[in-house]
This record gives structure tokens, C-alpha cells and sequence, in this order.
């Protein structure tokens, strides 16, 4: 039966719709970690988020988070399923395609008349249109059920928007090259539409470099390098030009100086600084150990990517696919290469969703694979294969839902929360916890409008220049107060942006005054904060008392008062999880009741402290410290009561 193009729409419409469903339903309802508070405020207030820039994303998500009901943040989870199920349909039809090109490859004419063992040779028989689309159908649900991809369609992201670009950039680039049923004029417009959506993946996350190496040797070794390939390059370069359009927000938006502005890119060097990622250069390709480090991660992650047996069908269909049609393989081959090649140079904690490009070939070629065993094993019981890749997809979902799913995630939430509720009116709280509660607090205090009165400053964004356009706009006054200390310590940050030599000792030495000068005019008209992981050196002199999730500088001769109320009910909704962001903020809620005993305890105030150390041991059973903490506050409570 011959696939109409309504059937393979109704396709590809199902196959986003059962993605849609399930990401639906393990769906984060409220703020996730890293960046997703920073984002969800660049987007709502239509700001800049941190580089580099996401311009596209931003504006798509700006416009969806004032639709007229529900909360942002929801609203901004939902559009990251709704974009990774767009990227599952149009996945149907990339595989479609490129299942029927392989397809397409006939016997040589060399090999007609041929004779093997006195047979004439056989052509395989063609692919049946209902098992091709069966084959991208399941392909395509496969991999949106791949733990990365999956992942990525919970929580507000801009690599949810990077999905159906990637798969929208590789259809039109195959269809422009290798469909047959386009003629000349339609071919042309089709590579014009594929380099405009090229320019605007960019515009969205510039990773697409990882496409380059493939597509370029693809086109080449499908086109030639005569003249005409380079004439069809130079037509498309202004439809690439346009795509890239979106970039011209970041300097109109930055000239209106919104409330998140990021990099402050309105000069030309900004600009550059912004969309280069300037900032983050320092962790590409950091070195050789590094590069190992990740690329060992990369092979010990990749099988449960797929659910395991989702490995050995990538490699057949990888196999497949060149012996079916070379270019496709080689292509996708590329694709792999590339993004694995330059993912492992990037030094960060968090780079599996760096991997997507990889984890989609390897989606594709499973397709592959399916077909391969249906080549090899079901030619008389195709169910047989079908109902084995049907199995394949629903062992894949299985086994991912409890890794991946969201839908009880209220950790940041409450976390921040919590540190609110630590916090008096008014208060200074200097913290580097970005990925737990800073960048969670610019939702909370921007779109929400909760805690107005706290300035909360991130220490390690003090290292960049234009966050001191931001604290001058929000705490105008604290900056008013330090601007002596700011302007010499902007100095020696000047020569280490642009690349001249400075003393590390010096510019230490003035980030170091520049804080003392916070906290010291600070003191004595409002409560000032310091969280755990802030260093000792930093505003030295000062008493850290422990109370709730930060501490409270204190001043020599204005001592706390052991009576004195403090905020400690954390309210706290356990999430079956554990990972490295997890575990860490449950030791920082632990860290933080163990301090507070023993602190008390150094008051003797032995009662109070031993239900600290409970509670401690009620976040980390085994907690060694706290423990400790308990047996010996028990001993010093005995030797009072004597």
C-alpha cells in the first residue's frame, strides 16, 4: 500500500503526541536547577540571558510565557515538551526519508545478468512503504525516549528548541540534495529555506557547528566542486544572513537596559564577548585530561542512553546505512564524530545535553537497525520485528521514567524558599549558589515579585564588569556607599576582559577590599548574609552565625543573642532522586543544622543543639559529623548536669 503524505503527517502527529503525553506527565512543575530560574526571567521580562544570548529562544519563550493562563514557570516547562515533541514528528519524516533513499539504491548495471551458482542474482526486494514508515516511526519514538532527550523536554532549556532545528535542518538539507521528485527550482528553494533555518539554529545555540564538518562533505561529495556548488553556497548566504537576524535583539534589548542584562552587549567588543561565549572560553578545550575525562564519561553514559540494547542495533544500522547508501552513512557517521569530538573539549559538569547530536544519529541508526533485522530475520514474520521494536521503545521508556522524570521536583523551590525565610527584611546576602538558588531567585524576585527588599548578590558574577551595571541598578545605594572600592577593582578586571597583564595578586587584593567594603557599610543598617560555601578570608573580623541556610555576619561588639528567633522550619518535599545537585544540597541543608548545634552547643545550650543534630541526621542518616556532634553535646550535657 503506497504512504500518502496525510498518513505519514497523521505519523509523525502520533509519534509527537505519545512524546508530548509522557513529557507531560513527568513534567517539572516549578523551577529546576542551574539555569533555569536565570532563564525563565530572561524570557518573561524579555531580557539577556548569559551567553550566548539565545536570542531566538528567548523571544519564542517571552511570547509563550504571557499566554493568559497558568503559571510562567509551568508555561515555560510546557513549551520545552511541546518543542521536543515537535522534534519527534519531524524526526518521522527525516527518517522516512532517508530510509527510502537507502532504499532507493539499486544493483549496479555492471552486475546485471550476473549468474551465482547458475541463479540469476536477486535484487533485494524494495521496502514495503507501511514497514518504512513503521521503521521511522519507532526510530523516531525511540529516541525521544532516550534519557538525554527526555530529560531535555522537562524543564524550561534552549536545547528543547535545538532539537526540531537539528531534525528540520537535516530534512531540508537531505531532501535539497538528494530527492528526486524536486526539480531545479524547487531544489534551490529548498537549500535556501535549509541555510535560513541554519542561521536561526545559531541564533538559538551554537552548537549547530557540529552539523558543519558533515554537511559540508556531504554536499560536496554530492555536488562536486565545479562551479555551480560554489554559485548555489553564494545565493544562500543571505538566506543564512537572515536566519541570524535574531542577534539584533541583544543590543536593542540591551540599550533599554531591561532587568536581566547579561554581558550588557551594546558595543560591538559586548557583542562579540556575548555571542563568542567569551566567558565560559576558559573551559574549551581546557586541556587533554580534561578532554579524556569526558569522552570516558561520554562511552560509560552512552548504553543507558538507549536502554542498553539500543547499542548493538545503533552499530548494525550504522553499518547498514553505509552498505545502503554511502553518502547517508558517511553523513550521519560525521555527525557522530563531530559532536563527540567537540563536546568532550568543553570542561563542565553538566554536558550530557551537549551529546544530543550524537544521541540523535544514534537514534537514527537504530532505525536502521530495525531494518537490518527486518532485512535478515523478517522477511516471512515481519510482526516478529515490529513487535520486538515496539518492546525495544517500551523497555526504553521503563527504564527511564524513574531516572528522568520531574513531576515531583520541587527541590529548588523549596530550597529557595527556605533561604528566603532565612533571610531578614532588607538583607545583603552575598552567595555563589547559582545552580541552587541565585539564578531561582531572579524568577522569584523579578516575575513573582517575592522579596523585593533582599539584595542578593553572586559572588563569582563580581568577576565580570557588566554585573556591576546590574548591582548599580538594583542596589544603587550599596553602590553609592563602595563605589570607591568598585572603581578600583574595575581597574584591574579591565585589564584581565581585554587581555593586557595585571597582577593576580593585586586584582585579588581589590576583589577582596570590595567585599570587606559591602559588608562593612552595610552592617549597621541592614542584616548581611553569607551562605556555606563563601571563603573565610572574605570580610574577615565578623562573627558567622549560623541561621537557617546562610550565615549572619555579626560585628565583634555586637554579639548574637543565643534567645534571639530564628528561622529553621525548612520546608522540605523529599524527591526519589540522587545526583550530583541533589546531593549536594541535601549535605548543604545538613552542613547547615550540623552548624547550627554546634553553635549552640558552644553556648550550652545542649537541648536545642541535640535537636539540630537529629534533624541533621534526618536529612543524612549516616552523617558522620553530625553524629560526632550528637555524642559529644550528649557528654557535655551530662557534665552540666553535674
Amino acid at each position: 500500500m503506497t504512504i500518502t503524505p496525510q498518513r505519514r503527517h497523521l505519523a509523525a502527529l502520533a509519534a509527537g503526541a505519545a512524546a508530548f503525553a509522557l513529557s507531560l506527565f513527568t513534567l517539572a512543575p516549578s523551577v529546576d536547577f542551574i539555569d533555569a530560574g536565570e532563564l525563565a526571567t530572561a524570557a518573561y521580562t524579555f531580557g539577556i540571558a548569559h551567553p550566548t544570548g539565545y536570542p531566538l529562544f528567548t523571544m519564542l519563550a517571552g511570547l509563550w510565557s504571557h499566554l493568559p493562563f497558568g503559571e510562567p514557570i509551568l508555561l515555560l516547562n510546557i513549551l520545552s515538551a511541546v518543542l521536543a515533541a515537535i522534534g519527534t514528528g519531524a524526526l518521522v519524516h527525516l527518517l522516512w526519508f532517508l530510509l527510502g533513499l537507502a532504499d532507493s539504491r539499486r544493483v549496479p548495471a555492471a552486475a546485471k545478468g550476473r549468474q551465482k551458482n547458475g541463479a540469476a542474482l536477486k535484487r533485494p526486494q524494495p521496502l514495503a512503504d507501511e514497514a518504512r514508515l513503521g521503521l521511522a516511526w519507532f526510530g523516531a519514538l525511540f529516541t525521544a525516549f532516550s534519557e538525554t532527550w527526555w530529560k531535555t523536554s522537562l524543564s524550561i532549556e534552549v536545547y528543547a528548541l535545538h532539537l526540531p532545528l537539528l531534525v528540520i535542518i537535516l530534512w531540508l538539507f537531505a531532501t535539497a540534495l538528494f530527492d528526486a521528485a524536486l526539480d531545479e527550482r524547487r531544489r534551490s528553494r529548498r537549500f535556501l529555506l535549509f541555510a535560513f533555518v541554519l542561521g536561526l539554529s545559531f541564533s538559538n545555540h551554537m552548537t549547530t557547528v557540529y552539523l558543519a564538518v558533515s554537511l559540508l562533505v556531504t554536499y560536496f561529495w554530492k555536488e562536486g566542486w565545479g562551479a555551480s556548488s560554489w554559485k548555489r553556497i553564494a545565493i544562500a548566504v543571505p538566506a543564512f544572513a537572515a536566519g541570524l537576524l535574531p542577534y539584533l535583539y541583544l543590543p536593542l534589548r540591551a540599550a533599554s537596559d531591561p532587568v536581566l542584562n547579561w554581558g550588557n552587549p551594546v558595543s560591538l567588543e559586548r557583542i562579540l564577548w556575548h555571542v563568542s561565549g567569551k566567558q565560559y572560553s576558559v573551559w574549551i578545550f581546557a586541556s587533554a585530561d580534561a578532554a579524556k575525562r569526558q569522552f570516558s564519561y561520554f562511552l560509560t553514559s552512552f548504553p543507558s542512553e538507549f536502554a542498553f540494547v539500543g547499542v548493538p542495533l545503533a552499530i548494525i544500522g550504522a553499518v547498514f546505512a553505509l552498505i545502503r547508501h554511502r553518502r547517508t552513512g558517511v553523513m550521519l557517521l560525521l555527525l557522530f564524530a563531530s559532536c563527540v569530538g567537540w563536546a568532550i573539549n568543553y570542561d563542565i559538569h553538566d554536558i550530557d545535553s551537549y551529546f544530543l547530536l550524537a544521541y540523535l544519529v544514534s537514534g537514527m541508526w537504530c532505525a536502521f537497525g530495525l531494518w537490518a533485522l527486518l532485512r535478515w530475520f523478517g522477511q516471512t514474520k515481519p510482526a516478529v520485528v515490529f513487535g520486538a521494536a515496539a518492546l525495544l521503545v517500551g523497555l526504553s521508556g521503563g527504564l527511564h521514567f524513574g531516572r528522568v522524570s520531574e513531576r515531583d521536583n520541587t527541590l529548588v523551590e523549596d530550597y529557595t524558599m527556605n533561604m528566603f525565610r532565612s533571610l531578614k527584611p532588607n538583607a545583603l546576602v552575598l552567595s555563589y549558589q547559582w545552580d541552587y538558588w541565585v539564578s531561582a531567585s531572579l524568577y522569584y524576585q523579578h516575575v513573582k515579585k517575592m522579596r523585593p527588599d533582599l539584595t542578593i548578590i553572586d559572588k563569582e558574577l563580581l568577576r565580570r564588569s557588566w554585573y556591576f551595571l546590574q548591582l548599580k541598578r538594583g542596589a544603587p545605594e550599596l553602590y553609592r556607599r563602595c563605589e570607591s572600592e568598585i572603581r578600583l577593582f574595575l581597574v584591574e578586571l579591565d585589564k584581565f576582559e581585554h587581555g593586557t597583564p595585571y597582577d593576580p595578586a593585586v586584582i585579588e587584593k581589590r576583589f577582596n577590599d570590595m567585599i570587606a567594603a559591602f559588608v562593612s557599610r552595610s552592617i549597621d543598617t541592614r542584616p548581611v548574609y553569607m551562605t556555606i560555601e563563601m571563603e573565610k578570608h572574605l570580610a574577615p573580623g565578623y562573627e558567622r552565625v549560623p541561621e537557617g541556610l546562610a550565615f549572619r555576619l555579626y560585628a565583634p561588639d555586637a554579639p548574637p543573642s543565643a534567645d534571639a528567633p530564628v528561622w529553621d522550619a525548612f520546608e522540605y518535599r523529599p524527591y526519589a532522586h540522587s545526583d550530583r545537585l541533589i546531593d549536594n544540597m541535601i549535605n548543604i541543608y545538613a552542613a547547615m543544622l550540623i552548624n547550627r548545634g554546634a553553635w549552640l552547643n558552644g553556648m550550652e545550650r545542649y537541648s536545642d543543639a541535640a535537636r539540630y543534630f537529629d534533624r541533621a541526621l534526618g536529612f543524612q542518616p549516616g552523617n558522620q559529623q553530625a553524629l560526632q556532634w550528637r555524642e559529644r553535646n550528649a557528654a557535655a550535657m551530662q557534665m552540666s548536669m553535674r
